[in-house]
């Protein structure tokens, strides 16, 4: 029974609470309601790209990239610590591309081709640069047709 009386007079005394002071609680849910709208729909969309600025993710992709790309001898690739550890950089680094490349909604834009430069990891071997243009494959295949006859 001790406990019904509690719950009776919590309810009570809440709702005397609420009926006093009607006014200051209106007050207070719209002044955070406002706040919420204005952080939400103003600040966020400019914050957010100068935070992905400021914390240098493109710099860390880089550097995660260099690591990927490297020139790894053949004995590395049959020890499996090196493997795994390779697989694991590798997973963090799709996590983080993924990460930067959604706006402050968590969309991606196909539009946006800001960190396109990251989409390509070329796995034992040393990338090509980027203003190198990649061989077409009908050409590939017109050189290795042509050395067979």
């Amino acid at each position: 029974m001790a406990v019904g009386k509690f719950f009776e007079e919590l309810a009570t005394f809440v709702w005397n609470f609420v009926a006093e002071r009607w006014l200051v609680i209106l007050l207070y849910s719209i002044i955070v309601i406002v706040s919420y709208i204005v952080i939400k729909k103003v600040i966020t969309p400019y914050f957010h790209p100068l935070h992905k600025k400021l914390s240098g993710s493109r710099g860390v992709l880089r550097e995660m990239k260099a690591v990927l790309e490297g020139g790894y001898e053949e004995y590395h690739w049959n020890n499996p610590r090196f493997c795994k550890t390779y697989l694991a950089l590798y997973s963090s680094y799709r996590e983080l591309r993924t990460v930067v490349i959604r706006d402050h909604r968590g969309s991606i834009d196909p539009r946006n081709h800001t960190w396109d430069e990251f989409d390509n990891v070329a796995v034992g071997q040393k990338a090509r640069p980027s203003n190198e243009p990649e061989e077409p494959s009908s050409a590939k295949e017109s050189e290795s047709s042509s050395a067979e006859a």
